[in-house]
């Protein structure tokens, strides 16, 4: 099972500021506006609630942010058991696997 990090702010020093989460709790992801994505997961302690990560990209990339997402949920000979970094704000690495989704800046996460 692969697991997917984001992070938030230029520090991560408080609850809520990251987060991991196993691939198969991904439930499904929403265009926001031409430059961010939301990406819900379903929460942990079998509330209603859901936790969420929000992450900017190229404008006009929401199919290639889905796209990218699609290529780290299931598990293949070449990436299952890995620890992904999708969006650390903190240290401004996004992940890419070059299709061009163009992630960056800011994230925002509720958990």
């Amino acid at each position: 099972m692969n697991y997917l990090y984001f992070a938030e702010g230029a520090t991560v020093n408080a609850t809520g500021e990251a987060m991991m989460l196993p691939a198969n709790r991904f439930i499904g992801a929403d265009s926001v506006s031409a430059t961010t994505t939301l990406i819900r997961f379903s929460d942990f302690d079998n509330v209603a609630n859901q936790t969420q990560a929000v992450v900017t990209h190229a404008s006009g990339k929401h199919k290639e942010v889905i796209e990218l997402l699609a290529s780290i949920l299931k598990p293949s000979p070449g990436n299952r058991g890995k620890f992904i970094v999708v969006a650390d704000e903190e240290n401004n690495i996004y992940l890419d696997n070059g299709n061009g989704a163009g992630l960056n800046g800011v994230v925002e996460l509720t958990v």
